[in-house]
């Protein structure tokens, strides 16, 4: 399998051992030079003093070493496995009560699925019964034989939903058989959004294809917190079940969905001797399309279509959010009139509306409040109904939800602000990305001021290079410009496609972490810090106590890797945020943090290195020193933000908006929409709560299928 993993106990063994190594190392070597003379007094410092540091730290370094478990124990899997079980339970849990608009123990409603009559059936089957419901799902799908099921439903039918019971369910039964010290296998079931699995566009062999879904599954749950070794055992060894949402949102309604039938192929691919587990949602009428005009499909999978609430089901599911057990039906008073027409017309335009989900909870979020008057929608036409929903949805939430003590959101700039959100995504899959997935710190790609990111992120990094690099030859300007203009244009041009391209054949781990730079969120590791500060200052005032530039120069290169060593290892990958404004705060903390704590260090232990006077102090740690190192940080944070491909990201962060398409508070208003349940979270990504409101709030103009027929064109 894939090596090992580090535990607590290896990586506190390697970590005493480097440290003593390194003590060990600097102290014999400044006690051998005070006790040798003559010009062969350093080499004979360096040659006895290397033995004597390897007899200090190289037990502990073996020993931490060769204490690291391997990737695919069955131990290392099970305690994986039961953290990831408690990510995916709470984190599923409390999306599928921001779905219903509910608070407490979410319960939807008893949604029923049939299977296709045979006639429509053109792939194999995997067995299970003709019919089932919501609250039998998990049952229904221990009879199936290979576990591979595909959802099927109209929109907002109600796909995502019946998925994230299947999945509560199923890890509340993996979470019971998988106690503490228990190493019996479970699936765990994690959902992931198909959208955002970029397609290999010029790889047809499925096989290949295969490789890079699966490369794609580890980075996923690398998102929530596992590790990248134990991700790939986890899935090689069967312990994970897919939960693929929205294969029909992969590709534009008009087109022949390229990339969803690479990725059915994909799964299709044979995985050892039988097909690999998964779950799958689609819309039925693009899933039929896939079957009969292009011959693709999941096989060895059993298809079941979702359907319409029945009245009953719908009353029922009402008196569970409003109840009043003195009413008929245990139904408050306002809601009467509703069901009385939902009985007598269980197949009119009222119900019609009412037992699609959707609609069902656009209802419920509009007359939540006890001084709604939900009788009304009994006067509406068809079309209108619909229509009524959606154009109160948000000013209800605004009335429900205010965003501080005292104040609301006005409905029309929370309408502004969302369509320029979803035309964001909207543009975003025009260019070959996510159409579903909004990170907030690329929203400057698609907005009107992208230029003036462009301009302000070159101004800046051009600026304070110039002004440095003035002082540093000598005040000669010209000089300076030459060195700050290539700087400023590498900071323009940095996220565009062809100079990516052009990186990449160069320095390809640049390119995609310019790609990739707003959707990492990772965080400082405060355990390394702790150990790092302590390391530091002890290398410091060795560091300080010697006299010789050679000597200084030799210990400088070993402090130089441990804090290289360390740099790679203070961060970790952040597999989930509580709200959406910590994708825009975290990313300016974490890099501020870490290349401030690496800049600082080599600051003052470069002051220290050319100090030659005697016995140096504490001057390279004075706030007059510190403070002639800003302009240093300054350089050295641009040069790391713009190799990494996070500059124009971490501006845009910065820089308030101005504009009425946005709010100048951005990270607040998403965290308002994310508790009023208009957006939800998928790891790290923002994405709203439904694709029928997404397609509401976009604009004609960048809808898909204008753009495709624009790409077209």
């Amino acid at each position: 399998m894939r090596g090992r993993i580090w535990s607590a106990r290896s990586a506190l063994g390697v970590g005493v051992g480097i440290t003593a190594l390194l003590v060990g190392l600097a102290a014999s070597t400044v006690w051998l030079l005070d006790r040798t003379d003559g010009d062969d007094g350093a080499g004979i410092a360096n040659v006895l003093a290397l033995p004597v540091a390897v007899l200090f730290g190289l037990p502990s370094l073996v020993w931490g070493w060769r204490a690291r478990p391997r990737a695919d124990d069955p131990a290392v899997l099970a305690r994986e496995a039961r953290k990831l079980l408690d990510v995916v339970t709470t984190d599923e849990t409390r999306t599928l009560a921001k779905l219903l608009g509910d608070t407490g123990y979410a319960r939807p409603a008893d949604i029923g699925f049939t299977q296709p009559k045979a006639a429509q059936v053109t792939w194999r089957g995997d067995g299970g019964a003709t019919t089932g419901s919501l609250s039998t799902i998990a049952d229904y799908y221990d009879t199936l034989d290979l576990g591979r099921l595909v959802v099927l439903g109209a929109p907002g039918a109600g796909k995502t939903v019946l998925v994230l019971q299947l999945l509560r369910d199923l890890a509340i039964r993996a979470q019971r058989a998988l106690e503490p010290g228990s190493r019996t296998k479970v699936r765990i079931p994690v959902r992931l959004s198909l959208p955002s699995f970029v397609v290999p566009s010029t790889v047809v062999d499925p096989a290949r294809i295969r490789t890079a879904f699966d490369d794609w599954m580890v980075t996923q749950l690398t998102t929530r917190g596992v590790r990248k070794a134990t991700a790939h055992a986890l899935l090689a060894h069967g312990w994970i079940l897919p939960v693929l949402d929205g294969l029909d949102e992969m590709d534009p309604d008009d087109s022949n969905a390229p990339r969803a039938r690479r990725t059915l192929a994909a799964l299709n691919d044979p995985v050892g001797p039988t097909p690999r587990p998964v779950v799958l949602t689609c819309r039925t009428q693009r899933y039929d399309q896939l079957a009969r005009n292009t011959g693709t499909a999941l096989q060895d999978a059993t298809a079941v279509t979702l359907q319409p609430l029945d009245a009953e089901q719908v009353i029922a599911w009402l008196a569970y959010r409003f109840p009043d057990p003195t009413q008929p039906d245990g139904l408050q008073r306002r809601w009467r009139r509703v069901a009385t027409i939902l009985r007598r017309h269980p197949r009119g335009r009222l119900a019609t509306c009412l037992t699609t989900p959707l609609h069902l909870y656009l209802a419920t979020a509009i007359y939540r409040g006890s001084d709604t008057k939900p009788g009304q929608l009994c006067e509406m036409d068809a079309d209108e109904l619909e229509q009524f929903l959606f154009d109160q949805l948000v000013p209800a939430l605004t009335s429900h939800h205010p965003r501080d003590k005292h104040t609301h959101y006005r409905p029309d700039d929370v309408r502004r602000w969302l369509n320029t959100l979803a035309d964001h995504l909207a543009v975003m899959a025009q260019r070959g990305r996510s159409s579903v997935e909004l990170y907030p710190l690329e929203l400057w790609r698609t907005n009107k001021h992208a230029q003036h990111t462009r301009h302000g992120t070159a101004v800046l990094s051009a600026g304070v290079i110039m002004l440095v690099a003035a002082l540093f030859f000598n005040e000669s300007l010209l000089t300076a410009a030459l060195v700050a203009i290539p700087i400023g244009w590498s900071a323009y041009h940095k996220d565009v496609p062809s100079t990516l391209s052009a990186y990449s054949k160069v320095f390809p781990g640049t390119a995609r972490g310019a790609a990739g730079a707003a959707h990492r969120l990772e965080r400082i590791d405060l355990r390394v810090l702790a150990i790092a500060v302590p390391v530091h200052a002890t290398l410091f005032f060795i560091y300080s106590g010697l006299t010789s530039l050679a000597e200084k120069l030799w210990l400088g290169a070993v402090f130089g890797g441990l804090h290289l060593l360390i740099l790679a290892v203070v961060s970790t990958p952040q597999h989930a945020v509580e709200r959406p404004s910590r994708t825009l705060r975290q990313p300016v903390l974490h890099d501020f943090t870490k290349y401030g704590f690496f800049f600082f260090f080599m600051y003052v232990n470069a002051r220290t290195l050319f100090h030659l006077e005697g016995t140096p102090s504490l001057e390279a740690l004075s706030p007059k020193s510190l403070l002639q190192g800003l302009p240093y940080y300054g350089v050295l944070m641009l040069i790391v933000l713009n190799a990494d491909g996070k500059s124009q990201h971490l501006v845009s962060a910065l820089r308030p908006s101005h504009s009425k398409h946005l709010p100048r508070r951005l990270g607040r208003f998403l965290d308002w929409a994310y508790h009023a349940g208009l957006l939800r979270m998928s790891g790290t990504a923002i994405q709203f709560r439904h694709q029928d409101l997404q397609t509401h709030f976009t604009t004609p103009r960048t809808r898909p299928t204008d753009q495709h027929e624009h790409a077209r064109r």
